[in-house]
């Protein structure tokens, strides 16, 4: 239940190295694990729960991103920006009924968001391809992008049609060491900085940035949104001096300390957040937490070669994909299932409307339209 994917991305786009970018994608599932260990950062996106198995340095400079002016692209609603199926999309986000994804494009070097109606609808542009989440308020309205580098946000209040980058301080560390993750829910969006312990938020509407007390009792890497809580987790298998999670429910004015069954790593859901442990009997038991609950309960044990691969469909649902390992998980019960996906096919975003759910990985992109038991081609 690791974020190899996200850190392996971040690398590569901080790395000056000079490869030809045309082969990014088959650099990506050849090349190697980086050394760092990772960091959680879910939102309802099979990228956040699934180990890459590699990803190569890509020499693409990313400095002047945040510099440039923010995108006037905006479709007007009649034949431009309307389309087919997006490519391979790099992330997926829901809101209310309308599914969104966000689609990299290395020859504009920008990326593209776009929304499902009864066809798809490219909306606008941000102006860089270096991004690695796309997250959309339940109002659909308010959506903030999260940088893959440089520590850059976007955001967008007229659903996702124009973007600007949020003021934010220069990140003080490198950027493979200083990171800031994004969490969104219906109050808004909570900023963390990985190596000052900062945080910040802002309102649906705003891109004014209020500081956040961050609780002295935990040691975060990363914050996660779970119902309208929102919840700072320490980093992955890591010896931190606390692998309790901290949740606050008014924006940081208090603070709560929620343990963890272990540090195994955690996946979350729009209100459910999941931990995996490996115990004796060789099983991962997952215990889900959500904000209604005093703490962690049993969900599932699990018979798998790793405590990794898994993501949350929704509160009550994962999907496990590890290597040719796939298998729907509730807790009444496992369903074994066939993606269509080579093995080694790595998993970017996972978005579900009830039962039509939605996969992307770097190649492909999967739909099913009976809760995840048969998958074919998005059409």
């Amino acid at each position: 239940m690791s974020n190899a994917l996200e850190d392996a991305l971040r690398g590569a786009f901080a790395a000056e190295v000079d490869v030809d970018t045309a082969r990014f994608a088959d650099g990506v599932r050849a090349g190697v694990r980086r050394r760092r260990q990772t960091r959680l950062a879910v939102a309802g996106t099979a990228a956040a729960a699934l180990a890459l198995a590699g990803a190569v340095a890509v020499g693409i400079g990313s400095s002047a991103d945040d510099e440039r002016r923010p995108t006037n692209h905006v479709s007007d609603g009649n034949t431009e920006g309307l389309g087919g199926v997006p490519d391979a999309p790099a992330s997926l986000a829901v809101a209310g009924d309308r599914l969104f994804a966000l689609v990299t494009d290395l020859e504009c070097d920008c990326s593209r968001v776009y929304r499902r109606d009864e066809r798809w609808i490219e909306l606008g542009e941000i102006p860089t391809w270096e991004v690695l989440r796309l997250q959309v308020a339940s109002n659909g309205t308010d959506a903030w992008v999260e940088g893959a580098s440089g520590g850059s946000i976007w955001a967008s209040h007229d659903g996702a049609r124009t973007w600007t980058t949020l003021d934010l301080p220069p990140l003080r560390g490198g950027e493979q060491e200083d990171q800031r993750t994004l969490a969104v829910n219906d109050d808004g969006a909570m900023v963390f900085q990985d190596s000052t312990d900062e945080a910040w938020f802002v309102s649906p509407g705003s891109d004014e940035l209020t500081p956040v007390a961050v609780s002295d009792d935990v040691d975060p890497s990363a914050v996660v949104a779970v119902g309208d809580a929102f919840v700072l987790v320490p980093a992955l298998h890591a010896e931190v001096d606390s692998t309790d999670l901290a949740v606050t429910r008014d924006l940081g004015e208090t603070w709560s300390t929620l343990p963890q069954p272990c540090n195994g790593g955690a996946v979350s859901s729009t209100g459910a957040l999941f931990v995996g442990c490996t115990e004796d009997d060789g099983k991962v038991h997952i215990s889900r937490w959500r904000p209604e609950q005093a703490g962690f309960e049993p969900f599932r044990a699990v018979a798998t070669a790793a405590n990794d691969g898994y993501a949350a469909i929704d509160d009550d649902r994962l999907m496990l994909r590890l290597r040719d390992d796939e298998r729907l998980i509730t807790a009444d019960g496992e369903q074994a299932i066939t993606t269509y996906l080579p093995p080694d096919e790595v998993t970017r975003g996972l978005a579900a409307i009830g039962d039509h759910l939605w996969l992307a990985a770097f190649g492909a992109f999967q739909e099913s339209l009976d809760g995840g038991r048969t998958w074919r081609p998005v059409r």
